[in-house]
């Protein structure tokens, strides 16, 4: 994979849609956010409190798109509009989420972070543009294989060898609203990275129930899925100014904590 940065990708999308000459459609843009836009949100979320937040970002993503890969979104019904990034890659889906925020507000978001060896408050700016990000070549395979230890048994088959591609938004938005086991979040992850398993024939949609495996292969696979996403990379990584010790935190993502300026002193002329 190539990498780059958010600021060097700008309104490029890490993966975007393949057409049929295999050639990938990678483009996207916002409307200006308002505060009419604000009140909007706010009605949709007022109404929909079971929604999940991956469900909610959809929704705040869809409301701003006017394209995403090459397809206009203008005039399509938001409902429409969901379904379609509902099927788009979760890394194009948390790209664009970054790049909203950039355009309607700063490239600089504050972050707390905490060292948990010595508990020193370590106030962080993030640069949003600094981001690293990972885009296949031209030329790569969306598709990898993957061998499991101890396998997978699906239709009365022990599979050994998956067949991954990078997760699909649709994964994310299967989780509950509230929802806080992470091994059940975990299996839905990697159930929407399997798209083969060398024992069955075609293509394959795995549900979460299906994700019975070993904890050894429970945890490699995740692993392996995390490091070799496209996309951009939603961990901050830094040394604590007192300690040393090496802190790394995940980017915090969802929508109060990532749409607000933690500076409310007023401008001056």
């Amino acid at each position: 994979m190539e990498h780059s940065t958010v600021e060097e990708l700008g309104f490029t999308l890490p993966i975007g849609k393949e057409q049929p000459d295999g050639s990938r459609v990678r483009d996207f843009a916002f409307k200006p956010w308002r505060t009419s836009d604000e009140k909007a949100i706010g009605k949709w979320r007022d109404k929909n409190r079971t929604a999940s937040y991956p469900q909610f970002t959809a929704y705040v993503l869809a409301y701003f798109l006017t394209r995403w890969c090459g397809e206009s979104f203008a005039d399509m019904p938001i409902d429409k509009r969901r379904l379609v990034l509902s099927m788009s890659f979760a890394s194009d889906i948390f790209y664009a989420w970054i790049m909203l925020r950039r355009e309607a507000l700063t490239d600089d978001l504050d972050v707390d972070v905490s060292c948990g060896t010595c508990l020193t408050h370590i106030p962080y700016t993030l640069q949003l543009g600094s981001i690293e990000v990972k885009t296949p070549g031209d030329d790569d395979a969306l598709t990898a294989p993957y061998r499991l230890r101890d396998g997978l048994q699906w239709q009365g088959k022990d599979n050994r060898v998956l067949t991954i591609m990078p997760v699909r938004w649709w994964a994310y938005e299967s989780a509950k609203a509230g929802a806080v086991n992470m091994g059940s979040l975990k299996a839905q992850v990697i159930a929407g990275a399997i798209v083969g398993l060398d024992q069955v024939d075609g293509e394959v949609r795995l549900p979460e129930e299906a994700m019975d495996l070993t904890k050894y292969d429970l945890e490699s696979l995740s692993a392996w899925i995390n490091d070799n996403q496209p996309g951009p990379d939603l961990a901050i990584e830094l040394a604590c100014p007192k300690c040393r010790t090496t802190i790394v935190k995940s980017i915090p993502w969802m929508y109060d904590d990532f749409f607000s300026i933690r500076d409310s002193s007023p401008s001056r002329p």
